[in-house]
């Protein structure tokens, strides 16, 4: 069973054309009562050329885990370049002891 657009639908049940599915590609094959034929190219998401969003089990874990390693390496880079692009914060120069509180230094001969 087909789908078929008015158009198509009238030129089928007039006795004009006759179809036939491919099952591989889809195509569906026009023929005409002059001998004639015209080939439909399967369209759509569920056509087989445009299947590519099917996927088995495994190719769907193997790019949900390259989807998450991306992210990961890219929330790492932007660590990094934040830490690169902010100076450090100036430290304060905290002796322990002042310099005119210093005990003086003896030496022993």
């Amino acid at each position: 069973m087909v789908m078929l657009c008015r158009h198509h639908h009238n030129r089928k049940t007039d006795g004009q054309a006759f179809y036939l599915l491919d099952p591989h590609t889809g195509d569906v094959y026009w023929l005409f009562a002059d001998g004639t034929y015209m080939v439909d190219a399967a369209t759509g998401p569920l056509a087989p050329k445009q299947r590519n969003w099917v996927q088995t089990f495994s190719q769907r874990r193997r790019r949900c885990r390259e989807i998450r390693a991306a992210k990961a390496a890219a929330a790492r880079f932007d660590e990094y370049r934040h830490r690169l692009d902010t100076p450090p914060e100036p430290r304060r120069y905290l002796p322990w002891r002042r310099h005119e509180e210093a005990e003086p230094r003896t030496v022993e001969v």
